[in-house]
């Protein structure tokens, strides 16, 4: 296998390094620190990879020899739509299938009448990841087309930060339905209960969040500095709200930890994690059925 399966003329797409250079410098300090926490969080969640390839065989009394492969895939495309914004789901996105060793990564936005966002550049810098283009619909699709011909162990994750966009529905069908594709979608809506604002992090919610719609809870209006709306009732009435992600204080955790598939507290409401989006679609697997040898059967009859 060459030693990139990514074609030559990719390369007129890629984002240039002057281009990270000037969003990396836009970036504070402090936002910086809270990309890295989050690049921190998910390193500690999934964990790196220790094992290249494995490979399994087991033979059955039945007369069944079963084989079992299991290797990281040659290459994921992950397509962004033009509102993405939130670095926050984008390295949830991207941590996981480099952690996995997933060989090639590359990133694709479609582009759009405004630049990269600075927060999304900074957050891949930080994440290592190199391959990062802003290309046409077109040029996305001829993408996948030779990472296909060039191998069939890939898979393409379309991200949609608003859910406003189809996901990749041509993609699947010029892929010939051999790619799997895995559409993720964030999250729309998001509850904020407050006991104390000096609890919450505001300014790390607005930048890791941007696209977020953040209602905040309290048992009393309170003075906050976001212009976000305010509602006022009891813990189980924003569980009656059912958003689609929650940041809680510690304390609100129990009984509320359950309810949204992802539950934030303070120090972490910059962060985000994909709760179904596991290390096991980061690989490709083969399996193999056959009858066993008569052989290898007798002997294993005869112990």
């Amino acid at each position: 296998m060459p030693a990139t399966l990514l074609p030559d003329w990719i390369y007129r797409y890629l984002v240039p390094d002057s281009q990270f250079e000037a969003a990396f410098a836009a970036v504070s300090l402090q936002q910086k620190s809270r990309l890295k926490k989050l690049i921190a969080a998910l390193h500690c969640w999934y964990g790196q990879t220790r094992v290249f390839a494995s490979f399994a065989q087991t033979d059955y009394r039945q007369g069944l020899q079963a084989g079992s492969s299991q290797k990281p895939r040659d290459w994921a495309l992950i397509r962004l739509d033009r509102d993405a914004a939130s670095p926050a789901l984008v390295l949830a996105t991207v941590l996981p299938l480099v952690l996995a060793g997933v060989r090639e990564v590359i990133v694709c936005k479609d582009r759009a009448d405004t630049p990269f966002p600075a927060a999304l550049l900074a957050a891949l810098e930080l994440s290592g990841l190199e391959t990062v283009l802003e290309c046409p619909r077109s040029a996305a699709e001829n993408l996948l087309g030779e990472l296909s011909a060039a191998s069939s162990s890939g898979a393409v994750v379309s991200l949609s930060e608003t859910g406003r966009e189809r996901t990749g529905q041509d993609l699947r069908i010029r892929s010939s339905g051999k790619i799997p594709e895995y559409a993720l979608t964030g999250p729309a809506s998001g509850g904020l209960w407050i006991d104390d604002p000096g609890q919450w992090d505001f300014e790390s919610l607005r930048f890791a969040h941007p696209n977020l719609n953040i209602t905040a809870w309290s048992e009393r209006i309170q003075s906050l500095p976001v212009p976000w709306p305010q509602k006022q009732g009891t813990i189980f009435d924003l569980r009656q709200a059912e958003y689609d992600v929650l940041f809680l204080p510690e304390e609100r955790f129990d009984p509320a930890a359950a309810w949204a598939p992802v539950s934030l507290g303070p120090g972490q409401e910059g962060s985000y994690v994909w709760p179904d989006f596991s290390l096991e679609i980061c690989y490709s697997n083969r399996v193999t059925w056959k009858d066993l040898a008569e052989e290898v059967r007798f002997a294993s009859e005869s112990r």
